[in-house]
């Protein structure tokens, strides 16, 4: 099993994501930016019900989804508070 080195800015990401997730304001960033989930979980490279399952907090995005979408939520917010 390889080891992977994440960067402080990933763990802000994987952390932002959970908390996003956790209080529902992940699927108003989506919302607001006009994404499906079918979007969302193509790029976190997960399912729809998984997103959906995130989204209404019965589960939380393991490691590698939760960087990517980390990543996507950082970048929805910067587009949302611009607009």
């Amino acid at each position: 099993m390889a080891v992977v080195e994440l960067t402080t800015r990933d763990l802000e990401d994987i952390r932002t994501a959970r908390e996003l997730l956790a209080t529902g304001e992940a699927q108003r960033l989506r919302e607001a930016s006009n994404l499906t989930r079918a979007e969302v979980a193509a790029f976190a490279e997960s399912s729809i019900d998984a997103v959906a399952l995130w989204e209404s907090g019965q589960r939380c995005p393991r490691t590698d989804p939760a960087l990517r979408l980390g990543r996507l939520y950082r970048r929805l917010s910067a587009e949302v508070t611009t607009s």
